[in-house]
């Protein structure tokens, strides 16, 4: 059985760096935390067993804390920055997936599961404008990915998801 779990939702956080510029180069380091708010969950009817028993399976993904320590490299024109970056991406993942037996009932003897926080990396790249020398606000696309992970209920099966987040972020700068 095949779930492909797309959660939306919100992520909400602070961001911390440092940017050196020469010329129009720009170079950077920032570092992350966030909390992200989005979870889903999926139900598929399997059908009915031969003894008349309907078999629904479900899996569900929920995400908690984030955060990234990243290097920026830009180009800064006049108040327009367009930057790439890349490095370490942290994040607390859980996840499950078992069979429902009787109308929505978990059997506990099919349900693997696991909450974890997991290491991988983030690239993205984004745009930031400068209202002044101190206030600027941006807008950002980053990936990450993280390790795949797995884990085998008392039946015996084995239950593999594949661990990755594509964040859209905008925000307000404040430089000091």
């Amino acid at each position: 059985m095949t779930f492909d779990l797309d959660p939306d939702g919100f992520v909400g956080g602070l961001d911390v760096g440092y940017n050196w510029q020469v010329n129009a180069l720009v170079f950077g380091v920032e570092a992350e935390i966030a909390y992200n708010f989005t979870d889903e969950s999926s139900v598929v009817f399997v059908g009915e067993n031969s003894n008349g028993i309907v078999d629904d399976d479900h899996a569900s993904v929920e995400y908690g804390f984030q955060g990234a320590l990243a290097g920026r490299l830009g180009f800064a024109a006049d108040r327009v920055l367009l930057y790439a970056k890349g490095g370490l991406a942290i994040a607390e993942i859980e996840q499950s997936a078992g069979d429902l037996d009787f109308g929505g009932v978990v059997d506990p003897s099919d349900l693997a599961s696991f909450s974890k926080t997991l290491l991988g990396y983030v690239v993205g790249g984004g745009i930031e404008f400068a209202f002044s020398d101190s206030l600027s606000t941006f807008v950002e696309y980053n990936y990450s990915d993280f390790e795949n992970t797995s884990v085998t209920n008392l039946d015996g099966n084995n239950v593999r998801f594949s661990n990755s987040l594509n964040v859209v972020k905008a925000g307000i700068n404040f430089h000091f």
